[in-house]
């Protein structure tokens, strides 16, 4: 059981030697059960992830320690609404180290739209499963979406500052953040990749295309853990 000293957190292990580690950075009012599936499937895929929930004081030393124990491969962190900006400021401010990064649904302070009530778990994704999953006790902390502050928030100038590149999954019908404010900031990022997901919503880590997203994932770790081997158009 997490203590006071204690970050909460779950890990999922791969079979055989891991090819890289991804540390996980939730959102507001998410609990480390939310990626549970995400990290799964990850592993399934060779890698190392350790997953947190809402980022809170020791959450940036917990990942710096988790990412420290990579023996090989990349180290990554995935980080999603309020989670992006702990995640952006930890690595421009070399609080972590890391390869790559990945972002989904980040918050800005034009496209921001607060939800509370019934509308939120609605809001967060159209997966039947994982909204199941939203609704078991203790693994989402219920009307999180009602409020964000400055800090919460991504800007161009704080992009310009991420050294590591960047896979960016936004939701093309996001309500609680809007996808062309959030591209704008993702364009400042000086090495990126962003998708929009048709019909994705908030959390497109746990939305209907979890498996796509999943996959961008797997593909992206593997061009940095080889950048000389892979696909590439001819």
């Amino acid at each position: 059981m997490p203590t006071s000293t204690t970050t909460a957190r779950i890990e999922a292990l791969p079979v055989a030697a891991a090819r890289g580690t991804a540390v996980v950075f939730g959102g507001r009012g998410e609990t480390p059960e939310v990626y549970r599936r995400l990290a799964d499937r990850l592993a399934a895929d060779g890698y190392r992830v350790v997953a947190f929930g809402a980022v809170e004081p020791g959450t940036v030393e917990a990942a710096r320690a988790e990412l420290d124990r990579t023996e090989a491969g990349p180290r990554i962190v995935v980080a999603s609404d309020s989670g992006v900006a702990a995640a952006w400021r930890a690595v421009a401010d070399g609080d972590l180290v890391v390869d790559g990064l990945v972002v989904a649904g980040a918050l800005t302070a034009s496209g921001s739209h607060d939800v509370g009530g019934d509308a939120e778990i609605a809001e967060r994704t159209a997966c039947p499963v994982h909204r199941g999953r939203l609704g078991i006790d203790g693994v989402l902390e219920r009307g999180a979406l009602a409020s964000h502050g400055a800090a919460d928030e991504v800007d161009a100038a704080l992009a310009g500052r991420v050294p590591a590149p960047v896979l960016a999954f936004h939701g093309e019908v996001d309500g609680v953040s809007d996808i062309d404010a959030a591209v704008a900031v993702y364009r400042a990022l000086p090495d990126v990749r962003a998708f929009g997901l048709e019909g994705g919503l908030h959390d497109v880590l746990n939305d209907l295309s979890h498996r796509s997203v999943a996959a961008q994932i797997v593909q992206f770790a593997e061009r940095l853990r080889t950048p000389d081997h892979g696909l590439r158009s001819i």
